[in-house]
């Protein structure tokens, strides 16, 4: 099953490992003259991806395989989801990173949530018009890959500009959410084109192509210029006269002027052991507070929010690096409405006080002592907070990591997807203690890259 999964869901990375084949025939053993970038630089255990949607995490495979970092990855995951689940991720997306640098062994939060209306209009005059969010997910990535990315920006958004490109089967994990969503989009004459089959008679579901030139198009942009080219250049200029066709109020000062934000963690020791949470409004603080007051059957009166219009991911590389990350369209689609020529769905703002409108909870356990990583959490949705706090104190209690995640996802109120990641003697140093797991409600995937897979 496994081959014939990997076989359908080929690697855009592979011409590089069939041309490098190539290159050292006949010089050599190929396993000794592989260059870094290249898919099997690294022999034997490369890191681990976990993610609702099973294509970004091949593409973070690839990554890790060429010796990229867990920033790389990331990197690369992110812009592969905007083609692969854009109902819940996209390049307008924003969201919330915990990212651990094993060379600098610091922890840090990557805030990007969706900004509020006022800080879409920078520099306007009165206008009429609805207020969409800022894209903040490419520059973000940016931002991560600026500080410990090792490969080319360009080979790491390579993948995601082909599956947009040249078209992809939808996954099981996009299709159960377009199915839950198809409604959102039903106005909006780009995307009920694009996400159309059998002569736009229904939606597309698992196994039918869906192709997104204009996305690509778009992309294609990013890896060449960079991802200042959506805030300062061209495509900056294309993105806000897009949306005002749509009505839409966002200015080129607006744009300009918006970064992540690199911010300390919220945290809470555990023994040796460090526990993180990212100190972004309620992404972090409530999940700290569930865990600190050890009440973490209670209501955050987030169970009634949507599984579909936020996901998560995460990445380790075999350093002890990790990013662990949630992303948020605000809403299934985004808005559901499409900004012409971009491929790009626009997000509402968020709240004034810069929460995220879709509740975001990540996690991250630290032994600093040895700068060590030991375990991860991330979930989106309604029940996100609680889930991902039960899955700490799970570790904590040493409970087996598969044992502990069904256990929560089958008891969990609300439809938050939980996936996890635990090296319980450590990362680096023993990869072989490394366990991924998923929610078995899902259609995600997580892979141990030269190890066990699950």
């Amino acid at each position: 099953m496994q081959s014939a999964f990997a076989h359908r869901f080929r690697s855009p990375l592979l011409g590089v490992v069939l041309a490098s084949t190539l290159a050292v025939t006949g010089c050599g053993d190929p396993a000794h003259d592989l260059k870094v970038g290249t898919v099997g630089y690294v022999n034997g255990f490369a890191g681990m991806a976990v993610s609702t949607e099973p294509r970004s995490v091949l593409v973070a495979r690839d990554v890790l395989s060429a010796g990229g970092s867990a920033a790389d990855a990331a990197v690369a995951m992110a812009f592969t989801l905007s083609a692969t689940l854009p109902t819940s991720a996209g390049l307008g997306a924003g969201g919330v990173c915990l990212v651990h640098d094993h060379t600098s062994k610091k922890t840090q939060t990557l805030s990007f949530l969706p900004p509020p209306a006022g800080a879409s209009m920078v520099g306007a005059a009165e206008q009429s018009g609805t207020p969409i969010a800022i894209p903040t997910m490419p520059r973000a990535m940016y931002a991560l890959y600026a500080q410990s990315g090792r490969l080319r920006w360009e080979q790491l958004l390579a993948p995601a500009e082909n599956i947009a490109r040249f078209g992809e089967p939808v996954s099981r994990a996009l299709s159960q959410e377009i199915g839950q969503s198809a409604g959102r989009i039903g106005n909006d004459p780009i995307a009920r084109r694009i996400f159309a089959a059998d002569g736009g008679r229904r939606p597309v579901q698992e196994g039918d192509t869906l192709t997104q030139l204009d996305l690509a198009t778009v992309i294609g942009r990013l890896r060449q210029k960079g991802a200042g080219d959506l805030y300062n250049g061209q495509l900056a200029r294309q993105y806000v006269d897009a949306a005002a066709q749509l009505g839409g109020q966002i200015t080129l000062e607006s744009m300009r002027s918006y970064s992540p934000e690199w911010r300390d963690t919220i945290t809470a020791p555990s023994g040796n052991e460090t526990i993180h949470f990212p100190s972004d409004g309620l992404t972090g603080s409530e999940t700290a507070r569930l865990w600190n007051t050890g009440n973490l059957t209670s209501s955050l009166g987030d169970e009634r929010a949507p599984g579909i219009g936020a996901t998560s991911f995460m990445v380790m590389d075999l350093q002890g690096s990790a990013v662990v990350c949630g992303l948020t369209m605000n809403g299934p689609f985004g808005a559901g409405r499409q900004i012409p020529t971009t491929g790009m769905f626009a997000v509402a703002p968020g709240p004034a006080d810069g929460r995220s409108r879709m509740p975001l909870a990540v996690a991250m356990v630290m032994n600093h002592n040895v700068n060590e990583f030991r375990f991860a959490a991330a979930a989106a949705g309604g029940g996100a907070f609680n889930q991902v706090a039960r899955a700490v104190q799970g570790f904590v209690n040493e409970t087996p990591l598969a044992d502990s995640i069904s256990a929560i996802t089958s008891s969990a109120s609300g439809p938050a997807l939980l996936n996890a990641a635990s090296c319980s003697e450590g990362l680096p140093s023993h990869p072989g203690s490394c366990r991924a797991a998923i929610d078995s409600r899902g259609s995600g995937y997580s892979l141990l890259i030269g190890g066990p897979r699950s």
